[in-house]
């Protein structure tokens, strides 16, 4: 479950709402297509403006934002490191700008630099989630001293930590399934993430949230790490990491990006019978389109939306390849799919909530 994309942008839009500067109503355009994943045109928005006003923060903090989102670390670096210095009053564009330095630091695999901008995130104190995120970033990627008492393991693709509470796990069987898993998801995306993914394993759900962490399992794919149970999927929270960086998408939608995920999560079971059963649950009246569901994921709760999300994924690749869905990925809205499948796209669509409800 990758939901902290969807945290993150909503706060966004909220600090931008209740921030104490004049937001014009370019700039909370711009907040409103970040926050739908529509990073391609937020990010030609962005440009526009920041020619009449290269030296605002917040735009700046913006351009460096969407360009990491896209994992072009190297270009976002600039535009973060100005919005830093602009804000002199370290509010929470310094606090996330900060953070986001971090991420494309350590993505680029400078570890001392990306540990210096969490620190100064969290000294600055800006924000709640601004602080924890980068306290969490801090804690299991460059300090790990709370996980001092784990068992570590490292392997060709992945490090390993295993919660000492765990009990009956064998580490060398567990780490073989999951580097088996990689090679299959990464063969099948066609690229690899640039350094090891870290993996944390806990114990359960009680366990991670006494250290602080959201409800397991979920990943953090721009700096290639995952929280998990050890009973949860083995594709699940890997297709989140692997996908993003072997294809940076330009637009981003739950529906396709957690589709992708339970496609990947190598449960072997009848995806379109457990979307149907979800479905059913739900009354004939609060049962929106797939187009309404990809445009606002919040629509639905998550026992419903995940499996419809893997099912429609698992019928787009079934009918249209696997070329196909790896280019719909990279832009994941419904004109993209109109444009990638032809005239018939929309005859899918129909036949899939037909066969929803009917099966």
């Amino acid at each position: 479950m990758n939901i902290a994309r969807t945290i993150l942008l909503s706060i966004l839009l909220l600090t931008v709402a209740s921030a104490t500067f004049a937001a014009s109503e370019q700039e909370t355009l711009l907040g409103e297509l970040y926050g739908k994943g529509r990073l391609a045109a937020a990010e030609v928005l962005c440009d526009s403006l920041l020619i009449a006003d290269p030296g605002n923060a917040l735009l700046n903090q913006f351009k460096g934002r969407l360009l990491a989102e896209q994992y072009r670390g190297a270009e976002a670096a600039p535009y973060l490191e100005r919005a830093v210095a602009a804000d002199t009053a370290r509010t929470w564009i310094y606090s996330w700008s900060q953070v986001y330095l971090g991420i494309v630091r350590y993505a680029a695999g400078d570890d001392e630099a990306a540990g210096r901008a969490w620190t100064a995130a969290c000294e600055a104190n800006a924000t709640k989630n601004s602080t924890a995120m980068a306290k969490l970033y801090l804690a299991c990627l460059v300090e790990d001293t709370p996980f001092d008492a784990w068992t570590m393991l490292d392997t060709e693709h992945f490090e390993f930590r295993f919660s000492p509470r765990l009990e009956d796990i064998d580490v060398d069987t567990f780490a073989g399934q999951r580097e088996a898993a990689f090679t299959r998801i990464a063969a099948w995306f066609g690229r690899e993430p640039g350094r090891k993914i870290r993996f944390y394993v806990w114990s359960s759900n009680e366990e991670a949230l006494e250290a602080g962490l959201p409800t397991l399992g979920f990943s953090r794919s721009h700096v290639s790490l995952i929280h998990s149970l050890a009973n949860q999927t083995r594709g699940h929270e890997m297709t989140h990491v692997i996908s993003g960086h072997a294809i940076p998408p330009r637009n981003v939608t739950p529906l396709i990006m957690e589709g992708a995920a339970i496609y990947h999560d190598l449960r072997s079971i009848d995806r379109f019978a457990v979307a149907a059963q979800a479905w059913s649950t739900l009354p004939a009246d609060r049962r929106p389109d797939i187009y309404a569901l990809w445009d606002d994921w919040r629509l639905l709760k998550e026992d419903v939306s995940y499996p419809l999300a893997g099912a429609f994924v698992t019928m787009l690749v079934e009918r249209g390849g696997r070329e196909e869905f790896l280019e719909l990925f990279r832009d994941q809205t419904p004109e993209a799919a109109r444009r990638i499948y032809g005239p018939d796209f929309d005859g899918w669509v129909a036949d899939f909530a037909r066969r929803l409800a009917v099966e």
